[in-house]
Order: C-alpha cells, then structure tokens, then sequence
C-alpha cells in the first residue's frame, strides 16, 4: 500500500533532480537555465563540481526557485522530506541506463520526467523528455505544473505500483 500523499495542489509546481556525479552528464545545467525562465521549483540533490559551481552560481544562489540542497542520502529523513514536497522527478540525463536514483525516487511515488537516455519506460506513469534541450525542459515543466492535483495522484500510484512490480525484488 502506497502511503506517500502530498498536497499535489502545491507539489505539482515542484521538480526533484536527484542524481549521482556528473553535473552536465545528468543535464543539471540544461535545467538550471529551463527553470530561470518558471515558476515552478527545482531541488536539486546532487554534489556540485566547483568549477560548475563557479559557472552556474547565479542561477545556484539567486533565483527564489531554484534551491540547492546538494548530496542527501537515499531514504533519509531529509530524502523523505523532499520527496513529500515533490511531485515529479526530473532527470534530463544525456546518458544513463536505468539509473538507481531514478528507479528509488519512482519507489517513492515521484512521477517521473525523464530523457530517453535514461532507459525508462514511463508511457504509463510519466513523461519523456525527446531531444533534449532547454526549450523543450521549459515547456514540460510549465504544462506540468498544470496538471490537476487529481491527475498528479493517480500518475504518483501508478508509479509506485509498476515501480513495485518492475523495479523491486519481489519477496
């Protein structure tokens, strides 16, 4: 039984980009500057390089939507708290197959806005990003965040419930 509900009113203006290493091999700087141009907010819980840092730091430290949480661990109470504030996961990657952080974050109810590099099928229970690029980031978090409460609920449990049955080791 799924049990992860948040106010989807409010969370569905609300992006996590949960990743591993490598900041422009995950695409974090495509979705800095897609986000420039939202309203909607990203968290981003991902170590950033210094010299990327050094590069994005505007974008980083000045815009009230964008907020850098950098590494937490995976099933923390920090983890849990933003993946209650959160309705999608969004992960532009240019090369990935099947990534971890992905797969746990679709555990945790999360509907996924992937690239096609990401290796995951999401037809039912989320959004593919095709042919990567600023505009088209913008544009899918705009429509996104206008989705009704009620959509985002039922896209949340049917993420959970193919996570379960094609990510998770059944017992």
């Amino acid at each position: 039984i799924f049990f992860r509900w948040p106010l989807f009113f409010i969370s569905r203006n609300n992006f996590l980009f949960f990743a591993g290493g490598g900041n422009v091999h995950k695409g974090l700087d495509l979705l800095l500057e897609a986000f420039e141009r939202s309203n909607s907010h990203l968290y981003i819980c991902q170590s950033v390089d210094p010299n990327f840092y050094k590069i994005y730091e505007h974008e980083l430290t000045d815009y009230s939507n964008i907020h850098l949480i950098k590494y937490i661990q995976m099933r923390s109470q920090q983890f849990y708290e933003l993946v209650n504030k959160c309705a999608y996961l969004i992960y532009p990657s240019c090369a990935d197959g099947s990534p971890g952080a992905v797969v746990e974050c679709m555990h945790q109810g999360l509907i996924p806005v992937l690239s096609q590099e990401a290796t995951i099928n999401v037809d039912r229970i989320g959004f593919m990003i095709k042919k990567i690029s600023v505009n088209k980031i913008a544009d899918i978090v705009n429509r996104l965040s206008l989705l009704s409460p009620k959509l985002c609920q039922n896209l949340s449990e049917t993420t959970y419930e193919e996570n379960i049955n094609y990510y998770s080791d059944k017992l």
